[in-house]
């Protein structure tokens, strides 16, 4: 009998295995942490939950950059009790967030602050390494569909700014970070590889060495080596930039940019369409997942959104991306988006926002009339909304997120399994560092 055929006792999994431990090619891996999963949501859900042999466990086709998705769903010929769902999201943390405590710690206190303010999905439970939330009948927005819910993603992302939260009110989590992704860059090779799997624990010690046999078969990614990845943080000259840029936020413009409880990754894939547009002619959507959540400058939030207009992550081929600096929001777009922000900034509360799910709060209008003024400058923007203080905070928004992203990107790609070429897509971003750096006047530089 294989040894994935053993029934793995409660004890055996209170914490669910790091897919970065592996590649996901492992397919008798993947199996393990399916059935761990799937313990956990007997013990979370209960009811009809409880017998792991009413439901399913599936990896998501979905997958993002910094979690694993997973699936779980009751057997057809299972009837849910009461209000318990039929269907649920389960979110796996990757070893980038499992590294910092504190990531995981901020992400689950958000997750249910948010979740009762009804501004994410319903959160029904966490566990050791993830947590189950509602699943949501949606879509993930397209890149190319960002222009066209300009609108409506500002007042989104106003009301999100104007949120009050539990932690200290400085732009402190983004810059932590970076400084810690530039520590494990520039350290000891020891300080930044992936985990190896920890056959100490109960439940990854029943995995023998049959389950690894396929390691060297040709099938597990290639990950570059801690020395290839530390040429390239000097090769982008990422930490001289990262001295300018902090220099500007906390030296040159200290107390000039807006501190707010920013989402910080607010990009397609995290936000959820609701609705077809097509028959309804409105775009309804919801902002998700909130990991990368918390206090930070106001334009890290909107330039890092406009970032987000230059690339799309459904390549199927390598490097998994596709990318064009062209499609960043010229100024007639920025101020179309600024003035929906700074109007819902100035009329909401955050009373507003408990009930934003419930109203037309989430819809925009999509008949020719809107496309038409996404294409034209818009005669209705406030000019006086929109000064060169707003454009230069963009701009240096979008340069702060793309040396983040960057640095991101090269401790990926020594810890996570995904498919995903990281270094590839360091050096784009910080491509298109240069290039919107570059229309800074010089007074700003």
């Amino acid at each position: 009998m294989s040894v994935f055929n053993l029934t793995l006792s409660d004890e055996d999994q209170d914490g669910v295995p790091c897919p970065d431990c592996v590649p996901l090619t492992i397919g008798k891996i993947t199996e393990c942490i399916i059935s761990n999963l799937k313990v956990q949501c007997s013990k979370i859900l209960s009811g009809s939950w409880s017998d792991i042999n009413n439901f399913c466990v599936e990896l998501s086709k979905s997958c993002g950059l910094s979690n694993y998705l997973y699936i779980g769903y009751l057997n057809d010929d299972i009837i849910p009790l009461d209000n318990e769902p039929r269907k649920v999201l389960i979110r796996v943390y990757g070893e980038v967030l499992r590294s910092c405590t504190d990531s995981i710690i901020s992400d689950s206190v958000n997750f249910a602050l948010l979740s009762e303010k009804r501004i994410g999905p319903k959160l029904h439970g966490v566990f050791p390494g993830g947590r189950i939330e509602e699943y949501i009948e949606s879509r993930p927005l397209t890149t190319q569909e960002l222009p066209l819910v300009i609108d409506v993603a500002a007042r989104h992302m106003a009301s999100f700014h104007k949120l009050c939260m539990p932690f200290p009110k400085t732009p402190s989590f983004i810059i932590k970070m970076f400084d810690r992704y530039l520590s494990q860059l520039t350290s000891a090779p020891e300080h930044l590889h992936r985990p190896s799997p920890n056959f100490s624990s109960a439940t990854l010690s029943k995995l023998t060495s049959e389950g690894f046999s396929f390691a060297n078969d040709g099938h597990v990614l290639t990950e570059p080596s801690y020395e290839e990845t530390r040429s390239v943080v000097y090769e982008l000259s990422l930490i001289e930039e990262y001295k300018w840029i902090k220099e500007i936020f906390e030296v040159r413009y200290t107390d000039v940019f807006p501190i707010v409880f920013c989402h910080n990754d607010f990009q397609e894939n995290n936000l959820l369409l609701l609705n077809d547009p097509k028959v309804e002619n409105v775009y309804r959507i919801l902002p998700i997942d909130f990991e990368y959540s918390g206090y930070n400058y106001r334009a890290f939030d909107i330039g890092n959104h406009f970032n987000e207009w230059c690339y799309d992550y459904t390549n199927p081929d390598p490097p998994y991306f596709f990318h064009n600096i062209e499609n960043y929001p010229d100024r007639s777009k920025q101020r179309r988006f600024w003035d929906a922000y700074l109007t819902e900034t100035n009329s909401s509360t955050e009373d507003d926002i408990y009930n934003k799910r419930n109203g037309n709060f989430n819809e925009v209008n999509v008949c020719n009339n809107y496309h038409q003024d996404v294409n034209q400058p818009g005669d209705h923007i406030h000019e006086d909304k929109y000064d060169e203080s707003l454009w230069i905070e963009t701009i240096y928004g979008s340069l702060l997120s793309h040396l983040f992203w960057s640095a991101w990107s090269l401790v990926q790609s020594q810890l996570s399994s995904i498919q995903f070429d990281f270094i590839d897509y360091a050096k784009v971003r910080m491509k298109h560092y240069h290039h919107i750096k570059s229309w800074l006047p010089p007074k700003y530089l």
